[in-house]
C-alpha cells in the first residue's frame, strides 16, 4: 500500500459505507485495533498498566457508594426525636381537674366589655350618679 501510495484514511473517508457510525465497532474487530493503544514506548506511557478500578465506570460506582454513606451519616446526625406531651402533675397536691376548674378565661369573667375594661351599669329606673366635682 505504501509503494502504490494508497492512503487508508482517505479511502475510509471517501466511502459512503464508512460514514455509518455503527461500522466503527466492526472496523475495530476486523483490523484488530487496540483502542487503548499508543505509539509511545511502554516505558514512557503504558495505558494497559491501569487496572479496572481506574476507569470512569468503576470510579463512578465508588463515588456513588461514598456519597450514599455520607448522606446516611448526615441523616443520622440530624435525626430529631419528638417527645409525646404528658400531663402536668400538681405540685400542691390538688388534682389537675381542680386546676382546670379554677382557671378562668376572659370569657368566663363577668362585667367586662369586649375591650377588657369594666363597663358602666345603667339601672333601668333613675339617673346616672354624677361624679363629684373637684
Amino acid at each position: 500500500m505504501k509503494i502504490k501510495g494508497v492512503d487508508m484514511n482517505q479511502i475510509i473517508q471517501e466511502r459512503k459505507t464508512f460514514r455509518n457510525p455503527s461500522i466503527y465497532e466492526k472496523l475495530i474487530q476486523f483490523c484488530d485495533i487496540n483502542e487503548f493503544g499508543t505509539n509511545y514506548d511502554p516505558q514512557i506511557y503504558d495505558p494497559l498498566k491501569w487496572d479496572k478500578s481506574s476507569y470512569y465506570d468503576a470510579l463512578a460506582k465508588a463515588q456513588k457508594a461514598d456519597m450514599d454513606q455520607r448522606e446516611k451519616e448526615r441523616k443520622e446526625r440530624t435525626k430529631v426525636e419528638f417527645l409525646i406531651g404528658t400531663a402536668k402533675k400538681a405540685t400542691n397536691g390538688s388534682s389537675t381537674e381542680e386546676e382546670l376548674k379554677k382557671r378562668k378565661s376572659k370569657w368566663d369573667q363577668k362585667s367586662t366589655t369586649a375591650t377588657g375594661t369594666k363597663g358602666t351599669v345603667i339601672s333601668a329606673f333613675g339617673t346616672l350618679p354624677k361624679k363629684p366635682k373637684m
